[in-house]
């Protein structure tokens, strides 16, 4: 067994057991709630392009020239907005967060690399990062391209395999949580 294999195996378990340590050691919904949403409202009153969602900020994203310190810190708080969100039992979808932080890491990535467009970077930034993240490379990319309707189609699909293929075997997301619905909970289409 190699080294690599190893070292992947032992971070999945690691993943692993903090997931169920959390879930162990947690605190009641209205608590987790409460303190989430308070966690989310400083975060956004700091980093005022954490705050709602990411689709509604990428023009500002686009329209202004941020230093690369502060598109990490940016990347880093909405990350951390993410995870409350999830983790306070608060509403809100994944894609268009992980679009969002593929974005800024596409446009850190354009001052960085000289004669890249931002505009580009974040476009394949927004397919590779989600890519990873969620493992669905090919709707990843169609997300991006259909969001800029058909723009640079060869980049991004190429960005998203090829973040998918490079990246390390490690499950970011844990599968679905289960519903709290009863299973008759849907009306019949009858």
């Amino acid at each position: 067994m190699g080294r690599s294999h190893r070292v992947r195996r032992g971070l999945r378990r690691h993943r692993q057991g903090q997931g169920r340590l959390f879930n162990a050691r947690s605190p009641a919904v209205y608590v987790r709630t409460t303190l989430a949403g308070l966690g989310i409202g400083l975060l956004g009153y700091v980093l005022p392009l954490t705050y709602f969602y990411g689709g509604s900020k990428m023009n500002v994203l686009l329209s202004g020239t941020f230093p690369v310190e502060r598109l990490l810190l940016v990347l880093a708080g909405t990350m951390i907005a993410a995870a409350l969100t999830i983790h306070g039992n608060w509403l809100g979808g994944l894609i268009i967060p992980h679009m969002f932080m593929g974005a800024l890491v596409g446009q850190a990535t354009a001052h960085v690399v000289p004669g890249l467009s931002p505009t580009f970077g974040m476009l394949t930034g927004m397919a590779a990062f989600n890519s990873v993240v969620t493992a669905t490379p090919l709707s990843s990319a169609l997300i991006a391209i259909a969001l800029t309707d058909g723009a640079s189609i060869t980049p991004v699909f190429l960005a998203s395999l090829t973040a998918f293929v490079g990246s390390p075997n490690v499950q970011f997301l844990e599968v679905a949580a289960p519903r709290s619905e009863a299973p008759a909970f849907h009306i019949d289409d009858d």
